[in-house]
């Protein structure tokens, strides 16, 4: 792939907001040099202080109450697209211009579909369909809909089928 190195750096800062029983997630990242890098950011209600107690049983209790008000997704494409299509093109014998023919028409296809059955995707589906044909920076944020956000017992109902949090929250993407 032409690496004579591979450099990577993570950040992680968070903090919390005690009087709402916030956990503010300003930044978890992952960034590698000449790939580019994925940030995540947002909010969780109710981490109360039984997560700073050094009974687990309590801690764990509380992780009922917790609950996802917003993340924001960003990922930077600085030669990872590039790469990844390379490592393909090789090992499956195809040229880069084939695997990046085949992923277009795949991705395009699917996620039309997608968007199609799911209008509330939209957004999200030209978003991501605009980062893909054209790598720069995708931003994808999601927000609860309800003043309690997504609660732990929400993601579990959702595990079979994700589609059902369509109802429960707002996307909204953008790609640069």
């Amino acid at each position: 792939l032409g690496l004579e190195s591979f450099t990577m750096s993570y950040a992680l800062s968070s903090g919390w907001d005690q009087p709402n029983n916030n956990l503010v997630i300003r930044q978890i990242s992952l960034s590698g040099k000449d790939f580019g890098s994925i940030n995540v950011s947002g909010l969780i209600s109710g981490f109360t202080e039984e997560f700073f107690a050094f009974d687990t049983g309590r801690a764990q209790a509380a992780l009922f109450g917790l609950a996802g008000r917003e993340m924001t997704f960003t990922i930077k494409d600085e030669g990872m697209m590039a790469k990844a299509i390379k490592l393909y093109a090789l090992q499956n014998e195809v040229t880069e211009d084939e695997v990046r023919g085949l992923m277009a028409l795949v991705v395009n296809v699917t996620l039309q579909q997608l968007a199609a059955e799911q209008p509330k995707l939209r957004n999200a589906v030209d978003a991501l369909l605009r980062f893909i044909s054209t790598p720069g920076t995708l931003t994808v944020t999601v927000k609860s809909n309800g003043p309690n956000g997504l609660g732990l017992l929400d993601l579990v109902a959702a595990s079979n089928d994700p589609l059902l949090l369509l109802d429960k929250v707002d996307i909204q993407a953008t790609a640069e």
